[in-house]
Parts: structure tokens; sequence; C-alpha cells
């Protein structure tokens, strides 16, 4: 990616390379897949634990200019500040903290995480992609013979041959004309697919974003929950609306993990406001639709509408032109939506 940076107009996604245990050699593989670009090991940064630590991290980050930033040992990945700049089509302005000054970055940087069975908030699993390696073992670190015992020294030592074999692919890309990446391409990077997709394609190197799917259901299993909210819903109710009171108990036995420690009116508000929030939204074969108002209790209703399988695979990558954020008022009855195009 490095060596194409320049060429990709647009945002380019997070690497994060996730292992089942530590010592499966995560930093060193991210570590040495820079060195053929940068000649040295990349500096790398401890994962902040909250959102304030986030920001001035990030912001130290692109304050220092390098052209690869690795962040270690990611345990919960939950930042709205990155999600913001991974998708920033060029570049990023923030505040300096503790002032009222801004100041503005150009987003360039290759970005690249670490993690063990990472756990992901929000848009970060469709902002990232999932490089996945597993030893195999109970104590990976104590495996025995590898090819090179000092990976990052050997690529030190080869750094020129190593750039020169990563500029020839590129070449023999650009030779060939520049082909564009033909397949299953991934939103908001449509740029970064077609350069790094292309070459991938060029040089007959298949599996490209292919496990694109398995990513999200492992960094974030809300999902998986709404999947299987969905499937027991409609085994129960079928296509008839019906008001969050009458899906109380299923959604606290599948949505527990949102829902939290709330109880009596602040849990029927907090599952009316989660239902809410998924209007259109696809999971499995339902789609959640409003169902009009209860004739008696004045509720609003929710409905699930089956998709054929036909329609499943054709509105999959469909993304809406406009988002709809609900905002929660527990004191009005009223629905207050945002809408932002």
């Amino acid at each position: 990616l490095p060596f194409t940076r320049p060429m990709i107009e647009g945002p380019t996604p997070l690497h994060i390379i996730d292992a089942p245990a530590a010592g499966t050699g995560k930093t060193k593989l991210a570590t040495a897949c820079m060195i053929p670009f940068l000649g040295r090991i990349v500096d790398a940064r401890p994962a902040p634990t909250d959102s304030e630590e986030w920001d001035k991290t990030l912001f130290a980050a692109l304050a220092g200019g390098s052209s690869a930033i690795l962040i270690d040992n990611a345990r919960r990945l939950d930042s709205s500040t990155f999600e913001l700049i991974l998708t920033a089509p060029d570049t990023y302005t923030s505040r300096v903290l503790g002032t009222s000054e801004e100041r503005t970055f150009v987003v360039r940087q290759a970005w690249i995480a670490t993690a063990n069975n990472v756990v992901m908030v929000g848009d970060l699993p469709r902002r990232c992609v999932w490089i996945r390696i597993d030893a195999g073992v109970e104590k990976p670190e104590e495996r025995p013979e590898f090819k090179h015992d000092h990976l990052e020294k050997w690529a030190i030592q080869n750094h020129a041959a190593l750039a020169g074999a990563c500029v020839t692919l590129i070449r023999s890309w650009v030779d060939a004309g520049m082909p564009s990446y033909v397949g299953k391409h991934k939103g908001s990077y449509e740029a970064w697919c077609s350069i790094i997709g292309g070459i991938l394609q060029h040089l007959g190197i298949d599996g490209f974003l292919a496990n694109t799917d398995a990513a999200i259901d492992h960094m974030d299993d809300r999902p998986a929950m709404w999947r299987a909210f969905f499937a027991e819903w409609y085994g129960t109710f079928g296509h008839t609306a019906k008001a969050t009171a009458d899906l109380q108990q299923m959604a606290v036995k599948y949505l527990a993990d949102e829902i939290g420690d709330k109880e009596g009116r602040a849990l029927s508000t907090r599952i009316s406001a989660l239902i809410r929030s998924q209007i259109d939204k696809i999971y499995g074969k339902y789609r959640l639709t409003r169902g009009g108002r209860d004739s008696h209790t004045k509720a609003t209703q929710y409905r699930l509408t089956p998709l054929h399988d036909a329609e499943v695979a054709e509105v999959a990558d469909v993304r809406p032109p406009h988002v709809e954020e609900y905002h929660e008022n527990p004191m009005d009855s009223h629905d207050t939506w945002t809408r932002k195009d």
C-alpha cells in the first residue's frame, strides 16, 4: 500500500492483523510488511482505552507525519474520530487539545493495528481489512524453526531487494494498462479497491476481500444477534405489525449486550430506541419497516418483511443515499428523526 498510496485518490482502510493468542506474530508481521517501504521498524503506539485518549493518539499520529501508523495490541477499537479519519477523502481537521485553534492534516497514511480477537464498535468493522493469523498451538511464542529467525533484521538487510520486488510487481500492472479490479468492492474505498485489487488480480492472486462478511461477524457480533432476533420475531408473529411491548421478552433474550442493565420503563425505552434505529435495515432474510400505530394504544408498531433469496443478494451491498438518525427522548412519545443528505 505505501508504494501505491500516491496513486489512490481517497481513503484507505485500516489493516487489522488479528490472532487468537498473544505471541502469534502480529506485530512482527506488521513491522516486516512496512520495512520494504520505510527501510526501518515502523513506530508503534499503544491502543487507547477511551475516546479522549483516542483523540490524543490520533492527533499525535497525524501530526508526526509518518507514512505508516501502527496501533499495537488493541483489545477494543471504539472511536468515532478514527471512523471519520478512515473515510476522510483527503484531509482531517481537529481542534488542538486545550485550545480553540484548529489544525488540518493531510490523510495519506497506511493504517495498521494488531489485536487478539479484536472487538470493534460502530462502523469500524466496515472500514477495515481483516488479516487473521492462527498458529494452531497453545503457546505460539514457543514455535521453533522459522525460515528467518530474526525477520525484521533480515528484512532491513534486504530492504533494497524487497522494495525492488514491490516496485516490479506494481510496474507489471502499470505496463499492462493498469486494469481495474473486477469483483466485490468495499464501500467508501472504491479507488483503493480498484488499484490494490487490480494489482492482485493482474498477478493472479485470488481472495481479495473474500473474508469481508466473516470479518464483520468476527469483530462485531451485533449483526448476528439481530439476525437471530429477526428470525424468532418472524417465526413467532410473521408479517403482523407489533409494538415493542410485544417484543420486549424476545429482545432481552437476543439483544442483552446492547440493552445493558436497564429495567422497568428505562428498559422499554431502550428497546424502542434500538428497534427504531434499525428501520429499513436487513438482517438475514428480513427487512424491518414501520407498521403504523396500534388503533387502541397508539403505540408505534413494526413489522418484518421477508425477502426472497434473489432480493437478499441484490440488496446486500446497497447503501441508502442518506442516513436517518433517531434521537431518543424518554419524555416524548413522538419519534424525532433527522435526515442527513
